[in-house]
């Protein structure tokens, strides 16, 4: 009777176990970059705040315009720095 002998790397063990490490460790490095974050830059705090502040103009002038009855003229002067307000975050 002959005995058959196991190769362990027959299956591609040792293959599936390269490709396991490799990412194994790019999850390890995703996680650490999550866990510790980067402070967010000068540039990013003043487009996010740039942003809001246009949001917050945005959602006055929808406020006029809805508002019984409507006001035009404070709903275009509240939609110009809200519109400027959303396009100048990409220029910072």
């Amino acid at each position: 009777m002959t005995s058959i002998a196991y190769d362990p790397d027959e299956f591609g063990i040792t293959a599936f176990r390269l490709l396991y490490d490799r990412i194994q460790g790019k999850a390890s490095r995703q996680i650490c970059h999550l866990v510790n974050p980067q402070l967010p830059s000068v540039a990013m705090i003043w487009s996010l705040s740039i942003g809001i502040i246009g949001t917050a103009f945005m959602a006055g002038s929808v406020f006029a315009v809805t508002h019984q009855p409507p006001i035009y003229w404070l709903c275009i002067l509240l939609a110009v720095p809200a519109f400027i307000g959303w396009i100048l975050p990409y220029f910072v």
